[in-house]
Parts: C-alpha cells; structure tokens; sequence
C-alpha cells in the first residue's frame, strides 16, 4: 500500500474515530433534565430521544417529523452549552444535511433547520438567524469537534442558500474564518483546523470568493501554506498533509476570479503566491496535492480578460520559480 493510501485511511479512522466519541455521548446526556428546566419543551425531548431510535433516512422521509427534528437539534444548538450534548447534536445535524438517500435536495434538507414561526416573522432572515445561532456557539464553546463540526455545518447552510450569497449574510462569518487564520504561530491548531475546512466549503460560493479576498485571504491562506508545509516537510504529519490540500483547494478556488478580480491577482503576485504553488508541485506530500496545485496554476495561465493584461508575469514567474525543471522530474 503506498504511503499516501496509508495516510488518506489514517485521517479517515480519525475522523471515524470522533464521530462515534459524539455519537456515543447521546448516552451520557441527561435530555430529560433540559425538559424539566424548560430549556428544550417535552416535544424536543422526545424528538432527539425518537431521533436515536429510528432511522435517520426514514425520519427526514416524514414530511411532519424531520423539520421537527431538525428544529430540535438546532433548539440544542441555542440553547445548551454541555459539550457531550453540542457534540451529539451538531453530528446529528451534519448528518442531516449528507443525508441524500431521503430524496431532498441540499436546500431543503437546510430549511428543516428553519422553524415556521421564523419564515413568516416579517423582516426576519432564518438564514440570517441560524447563522447567529452558530457564531454564537463558535465564539463560546471550546472544543475543537465542536468547532469543527459547527463551522462546516454553517459553511454548508450559507452556500445551500440562494439568498445567503449577501455580503451583509457572509462577512460575518468570513470576518471569524480570518480571525482563525490571521493569527501567527501563537494561534491554536484547533482553530485553524475549524476555519480551513469550513473555507474549502464556503468558497465554492463566488460571492464568498470576492469577501474573502477583500478582507486579505489570499495573504491567510499562502502564509499559512507556507507554514504547514514547512510542518509536513518535518512531520510527514498525516493532518498536516490534508491542510496543504485543502489550503491550495482554497487557493484553486480563489484563482477561477482570476479574470474578475484585481484584488486577487495583486495579492497572488503580493505574497508570492505563484511561487509558494510552485514550490508545492516538487515537494507535495500527496498526488492530490500536486494536481490541485498544478490545477491553480494553470488557471492563471490561462484566464482572459482585461485584468490579465495587468498581471504578466505570471508565467515568468513560474519558470523562474523552476516549475520547467520541478515538472521534468516526473
């Protein structure tokens, strides 16, 4: 078996490994007290408790009990702060929204989460809303699952929405994503490891595309690849290997603005960027992280329009980084 299928089935066992920690907790929580103490009513009580035992497949089926359910897990979100039962509920709620066997679209598995109370209150956004829900949590609670999980749940929920892709509904959010990344090397792992793969989910948005490089992400993410290959070179660290992938899926994603974007192609040429890419090509831990390297490089090359004009560069900047030279050793 080569050494990046060993690595690839190491992250996965890890990430197994988690899920069933929080999973299993369901058994260490007392739901029955939340009802009593009137932070969750009977009905959500039972539902989480329903939810444990039925099938998630045939729950969301139900047309009247998967909103329920779905809003019964978001209640637990708002509402309680033990870390057994936020851990329990926010995998719940990633599941929900991977559940593609029950026939919904991501869309509507994401509006299980909004109540009807919230769609007919006027001048009330339940994107706007669930999204405060969750920076709520990621700002208080902390636990790296927790954040982990919460961040990719609302990263999913914002790009589910037609109506999310405002910059009044993202910068928040985006503006968090930053925090986490912006700090040097005095920041918690734990944080970065929460932003960067909530980051690879909300740039598949363009309007996030645009946000995030106003607010200086191409800087966040190159510096910290610069980093994180650095640990990788020292490492061989199988986590830190995923990082490099899923920064430069960040840097791939940020390059289709290539031609829209002044912003973007200043700060690629500004923090070196293409050269960073370069480097990545040569000592990439993985075959996936030399394509999607290669892939943003090539989206460079080959972007039109106007502000190509600008940025011409480019290409002698990647001979003279030696991609020719890095490339004929394959």
């Amino acid at each position: 078996m080569s050494s990046s299928s060993q690595e690839a089935i190491g992250e996965q066992e890890n990430f197994e490994e988690c899920r069933e920690s929080a999973l299993e907790g369901y058994s260490k929580v007392d739901w029955s007290s939340y009802g009593r103490a009137g932070v969750l009513s009977g009905s959500e009580v039972d539902l989480i408790k329903s939810g444990e035992e039925t099938p998630l497949e045939y729950t969301l089926k139900d047309e009247v009990m998967a909103p329920r359910y779905a809003q019964a897990l978001s209640k637990v979100v708002s509402s309680v702060n033990d870390k057994a039962a936020l851990r329990y509920v926010l995998t719940r709620m990633e599941d929900v929204l991977v559940a593609e066997e029950c026939g919904l679209s991501l869309k509507e598995r994401v509006e299980l989460f909004f109540s009807t109370k919230t769609l007919a209150e006027v001048n009330t956004d339940p994107v706007s809303k669930i999204r405060d829900v969750f920076m709520h949590c990621l700002s208080t609670v902390n636990d790296a699952y927790c954040s982990k999980t919460c961040a990719a749940i609302l990263a999913t929920i914002l790009i589910a929405q037609s109506n999310s892709q405002s910059k009044e509904l993202l910068e928040p959010f985006i503006i968090w994503l930053c925090d986490q990344m912006s700090a040097s090397r005095s920041a918690k792992k734990s944080e970065i490891k929460a932003a960067v793969p909530a980051l690879t989910i909300l740039l598949r948005c363009t309007a996030a595309r645009s946000i995030f490089a106003d607010h200086g992400g191409v800087g966040y993410v190159t510096k910290l690849l610069r980093r994180t290959s650095t640990s990788v070179a020292v490492s061989t660290s199988q986590q830190s290997s995923q990082m490099v992938y899923e920064l430069i899926f960040c840097l791939w994603t940020l390059s289709l603005e290539w031609s829209n974007s002044s912003r973007i192609v200043q700060d690629f040429h500004a923090h070196a960027t293409i050269e960073t890419l370069v480097d990545q090509v040569a000592s990439a831990p993985r075959e996936k992280v030399m394509r999607v390297s290669l892939a943003t490089l090539r989206n460079l090359c080959s972007s039109s329009g106007t502000i190509l004009s600008n940025s011409q560069g480019v290409a002698a900047k990647m001979i003279k980084a030696g991609l020719v030279k890095k490339l004929t050793h394959f």
